[in-house]
C-alpha cells in the first residue's frame, strides 16, 4: 500500500477558503513546537491522518488521545498536517509528493509551512524570513517580511515540499523564525505563531511557549533519546 490520505468528514470541509500549514523538525525544532502548541491551544478537531507501508513504527497517547505519526486538524479557515514523528528517509518522497498533490487537487487557498532559520544569520532586531513559491511571491511582498537572503539553504522535508508546490504552480510560503540549531527553540516557535495571529488575525496566546520552555525542551530531549535507543536496537541490515 502507497501513501494514502484518508480525511474523515470531507464533505463537510471548504478547503478552498481554508489555508494548508504545516511544520517539521528541524533547526530548533521550530515547526514541530509552533505546530503542536497550535493544536493544543486552539483545541482543533483532527479530521483525517496518513496511511503508508513505511510509516514510523511509533505511536503515543496524550490526554487520553492516541497520536498517530501523521494527523490533519481542523482550526475555522486551516488544515493542520501535524508530523509528531519525523518521516523516516525511504517515506519522505513519497509522503510529501501525495500531500503536495493533495493540497492541489483540493484547491486550498494557499499554504503556509512553518521552520526554523539558524540565528546566527540574523541580521539587526529582525524575526523572520520568507521563501515564497513564484505564486506567492506578490503576497510575500506585502508582509514586510525579508525574503531569505541569498546562497543558504533549506533542506528536509520542508524544502521537498515547497519545492513540489513550486512546480505545481500553487501559492505557497516557508516561514522562518530565528532559531538557536543546538537546541529546541520555544520562542521562535512563538515567533511563527505571531505571524500566524497578525497575517490572519487569530488570537493564539504564546505565553506558555515563554514560560514553559523548559520542559517543552525536556520533552524533545526525551524523544530524542528514544529515538536513539530504538535506532541503536535495529537490525544493522536494514541500512544497507
Amino acid at each position: 500500500m502507497s501513501s494514502k490520505i484518508i480525511i474523515e468528514i470531507q464533505q463537510e470541509i471548504d478547503f478552498e477558503n481554508s489555508t494548508f500549514i504545516t511544520g517539521f523538525h528541524g533547526i530548533g525544532w521550530t515547526g514541530y513546537i509552533a505546530i503542536r502548541h497550535l493544536i493544543k491551544t486552539a483545541e482543533t478537531e483532527r479530521i483525517g491522518y496518513i496511511l503508508g507501508d513505511n510509516l514510523p513504527d511509533v505511536i503515543c497517547l496524550e490526554e487520553e488521545r492516541l497520536i498517530l505519526p501523521f494527523e490533519f486538524h481542523k482550526y475555522k479557515n486551516f488544515i493542520i498536517f501535524q508530523p509528531p514523528f519525523q518521516p523516516i528517509p525511504i517515506e519522505h518522497q513519497e509522503i510529501l509528493h501525495e500531500l503536495a498533490l493533495w493540497i492541489v487537487k483540493s484547491k486550498f487557498r494557499e499554504a503556509i509551512l512553518l521552520g526554523g532559520l539558524d540565528i546566527r544569520f540574523q541580521q539587526k532586531e529582525e524575526k523572520l524570513r520568507i521563501v515564497p513559491t513564484k505564486n506567492f511571491i506578490e503576497t510575500a511582498k506585502t508582509l514586510n517580511i525579508p525574503f531569505l537572503e541569498k546562497g543558504l539553504l533549506i533542506r528536509g522535508p520542508l524544502a521537498l515540499l515547497l519545492t513540489h508546490l513550486e512546480v505545481l504552480n500553487f501559492p505557497a510560503a516557508v516561514i522562518l523564525p530565528y532559531a538557536m540549531p543546538n537546541r529546541p527553540d520555544p520562542a521562535a516557535a512563538a515567533d511563527a505563531i505571531e505571524f500566524l495571529n497578525e497575517h490572519y488575525h487569530l488570537d493564539l496566546s504564546t505565553t506558555q511557549l515563554h514560560t514553559d520552555a523548559q520542559m517543552i525542551e525536556d520533552e524533545i530531549e526525551e524523544i530524542l533519546r528514544q529515538e536513539r535507543e530504538r535506532s541503536e536496537q535495529e537490525p544493522r541490515d536494514m541500512y544497507i
